[in-house]
C-alpha cells in the first residue's frame, strides 16, 4: 500500500508541474516537479511511462530555468541506460520510444534525437512497419531541428515501407507525404515538393481523411506552384488555406500576413489586380499595426504591392 500512495503522490506533483510550466509559474514547477522525481525514484517506478513523463517535464523546467547543467546531470545517466545494448529486449525499446515522445512534447528535441537514433537502430531489421514509423518520427525531430537535409532520406524511406507495408492509399501514406513535401520545400527542392504535395492533393480530394490542419500543407504547396509560376494553380490552393490559417495563426500573425501577400502577388499575375491591390493595402495595414507604420515590415509589404503595380503596367 505504501507503495501506492507514493505513486499517486508522484503522479499528482508530475500534474501540478505540468500546469505550473504551462502557466509559466517556473518556481512552483521547479519544486512540484523535483517532487515527482524524487517521488518516482523511491517506488522505483523512475523508468515507468509515468516516471519518464516526469522526467521529460523536470527537464523541461530546468531548461526553462537555464539550468543545463541540472538537466544534463538528470538526462545523461538515463539516456545512457536507455541507449545501452538491449540483447533483444523489447521492453528497453519501447521506454526509449516513450521517452523520446514526452521529450519531444516539451520541445527537447535534441535530446529526444539521441533516443530516436537508437530505436531506429535497434528497429532497423525488425517489422518494416515499426521501421516506418520510427524513422518518421526521427524525421519530425530533425525538422523541428531545421535538420532538413538529414531528414529527407529519413522521410522517403518512412514513405517507402509504409507504401508496402499500409499500401500506397493509406493513411499513412497521406500523413508521410506531407512531411516530406515539407522538408522538400525547405530543402529548396521545390519540384519535388511540388510532386510529392500535389500526390497529397489527390489523395485528399479522392478519399476519407480526417486532417484538420491540411491548411498547413496546403500553403506550402500554394507556395511551391507560386515559386514555379504556376499562379492560377497558386490562387486556388490559397484560396482553401488561408482561412485555416487565419483561424489557427490569426489575420495579424506573420504566416498569415506572408501567406496573404504571395496571394495576393498571385491574383496580379492572374489579371486580377484590383482584388491583388486592394488585399495587399489591408496587409500593409496589419503590418502597420503589428510593427509600426515606419517599420521594415511595412516598408517591404508595400514593396511587394509597388511590384505587382509596375509589373502590370509595363
Amino acid at each position: 500500500m505504501k507503495v501506492v500512495r507514493q505513486s499517486v503522490k508522484a503522479a499528482k506533483a508530475t500534474i501540478r508541474a505540468e500546469r505550473s510550466l504551462a502557466a509559466r509559474r517556473l518556481v512552483d514547477a521547479d519544486r512540484e516537479s523535483q517532487e515527482a522525481i524524487e517521488t518516482w525514484t523511491m517506488t522505483d517506478g523512475l523508468y515507468s511511462a509515468a516516471g519518464l513523463k516526469a522526467v521529460a517535464l523536470r527537464a523541461a523546467v530546468l531548461s526553462a530555468l537555464g539550468r543545463t547543467s541540472e538537466r544534463a546531470a538528470l538526462l545523461d545517466p538515463i539516456l545512457e541506460r536507455l541507449t545501452a545494448p538491449t540483447n533483444g529486449m523489447r521492453d528497453q525499446v519501447k521506454k526509449c520510444d516513450h521517452l523520446l515522445r514526452e521529450l519531444a512534447q516539451q520541445s527537447l528535441f535534441e535530446e529526444a534525437l539521441v533516443l530516436s537514433d537508437h530505436v531506429v537502430a535497434e528497429e532497423q531489421d525488425g517489422d518494416p512497419r515499426n521501421v516506418a514509423k520510427t524513422l518518421e518520427y526521427s524525421s519530425y525531430l530533425l525538422e523541428e531541428l531545421e535538420r532538413f537535409d538529414d531528414a529527407w532520406p529519413q522521410v522517403l524511406k518512412s514513405l517507402e515501407l509504409f507504401e508496402q507495408t499500409s499500401g500506397p492509399d493509406s493513411g499513412d501514406v497521406y500523413r508521410v507525404l506531407r512531411r516530406a513535401g515539407q522538408v522538400a520545400y525547405h530543402r529548396d527542392d521545390v519540384e519535388e515538393s511540388e510532386r510529392l504535395l500535389d500526390r497529397e492533393y489527390e489523395m485528399r480530394t479522392h478519399g476519407r481523411y480526417e486532417d484538420p490542419l491540411a491548411h498547413r500543407w496546403l500553403w506550402t504547396l500554394a507556395e511551391s506552384k507560386a515559386r514555379l509560376d504556376k499562379f492560377d494553380e497558386a490562387v486556388a490552393l490559397y484560396e482553401q488555406a488561408l482561412p485555416g490559417l487565419k483561424d489557427e495563426y490569426g489575420v495579424e500573425s506573420v504566416g498569415y500576413l506572408n501567406a496573404s501577400t504571395v496571394y495576393a502577388y498571385s491574383l496580379s499575375q492572374v489579371g486580377r489586380l484590383d482584388e491583388a491591390l486592394e488585399r495587399q493595402d489591408r496587409n500593409v495595414a496589419a503590418w502597420a499595426h503589428c510593427y509600426g507604420e515606419h517599420s521594415e515590415e511595412v516598408s517591404l509589404a508595400r514593396g511587394w504591392r509597388e511590384r505587382m503595380e509596375d509589373e502590370q503596367s509595363v
